[in-house]
């Protein structure tokens, strides 16, 4: 049953593109938005469990350190503030008139330069950039906007003319991307599964699996003017700019997990690239692992079941009968789902 209503909610969002009109967006460009958006608000079980106001009057992302959020805005700061009551608890001035998205990677935080079109690594204690790396798009008309990490690679928003969802490495390379589900994408973030995207023009906060990119469900933002979005573990923050709040929402279904596990949990596997066998090493102990390997388009390509006790210790896959190309590798570990890209030669 599950598997039916993603399959006909991709193909409702599919039919309403294709009878979509053109308008004037967030970003003030002419683009595509779809006339039957409402149809995609097919989750009503979502509830504001909490509120907090923003510290800034254009709170364009936020990201969660596992203690406290971040909000990034315009006017060259970022605020730390409390998830309890939304005190300020510290503030950095940056270079960055114009940040939009922001996620942490312990100890720094990621945040996007909307004017420079730059990804910067920000240090927590000064404010100084410490690198950055250009976003994909930056000799088009795109608008750089949500940022989020997956414990092992970057997700970046851009709208404008590029409506896509990127994957990148810490060093900016594109991994993956993929046009992006509705209009205007602003705030993503990752909650240890799945990202969650908000289209800022449809009020729609929507569900993507990993890594075959499929829309699970989709929510209803808390105002009209939602941007930013993180994930402390158990709930979903938003932030909505037209009343200056930032709202923790549950949404369900979603396993909660702690966030040190969300940010130190890896999957390590070599060699990458490989024309055989790969080695795969998971950080927990447990009797059997289960592997699956999926192709580009989602396709499962390869399964692996292995009954042994193993602790910090590696498993060896025979991927010899692949064709080479780009692949995914996935596990589940502590009832959330693990993914590493993987390259046959």
């Amino acid at each position: 049953m599950k598997e039916l209503k993603r399959v006909t909610m991709f193909i409702i969002l599919l039919l309403s593109i294709n009878f979509g009109h053109s308008q004037l967006d967030y970003y003030e460009n002419d683009v595509k938005i779809n006339s039957q958006k409402q149809v995609l608000k097919t989750n009503n079980s979502d509830s504001i469990v909490h509120s907090i106001p923003s510290p800034a009057g254009s709170a364009n992302g936020i990201t969660f350190d596992g203690n406290s959020l971040w909000v990034a805005s315009t006017g060259y700061t970022l605020y730390m503030i409390s998830p309890t009551d939304g005190s300020i608890q510290k503030t950095i001035g940056i270079e960055i008139g114009y940040a939009t998205g922001i996620t942490f990677i312990e100890p720094d935080l990621y945040v996007v330069d909307r004017i420079d079109k730059r990804i910067c690594k920000i240090d927590t204690v000064s404010g100084n950039v410490i690198d950055f790396f250009y976003t994909p798009e930056d000799n088009i008309n795109g608008f750089p906007s949500g940022l989020t990490w997956d414990g092992n690679n970057l997700w970046y928003n851009c709208g404008g003319e590029v409506d896509t969802i990127y994957e990148l490495n810490l060093s900016g390379q594109v991994l993956s991307q993929h046009k992006i589900i509705g209009d205007v994408p602003s705030g993503l973030t990752f909650d240890g599964s799945n990202l969650w995207s908000i289209n800022t023009d449809s009020d729609v906060i929507y569900q993507i699996s990993l890594p075959d990119f499929i829309l699970i469900d989709s929510i209803n933002a808390p105002g009209p003017i939602s941007s930013g979005l993180a994930f402390d573990g158990e709930f979903l923050w938003v932030s909505e700019n037209s009343e200056g709040l930032i709202y923790q929402i549950d949404v369900g279904d979603i396993s909660s997990i702690s966030f040190n596990e969300l940010v130190h949990a890896t999957l390590n596997v070599w060699p990458n690239p490989t024309s055989d066998f790969i080695n795969v090493e998971i950080p927990t102990e447990t009797k059997t692992v289960n592997f699956k390997i999926y192709c580009m388009d989602g396709q499962i390509a390869k399964s692996f079941q292995i009954n042994e006790n193993k602790r910090s210790d590696y498993y060896q896959l025979n991927l010899s009968d692949l064709k080479s190309g780009i692949y995914f590798l996935t596990t589940n570990l502590n009832d959330r789902s693990l993914s590493r890209k993987i390259i046959i030669k």
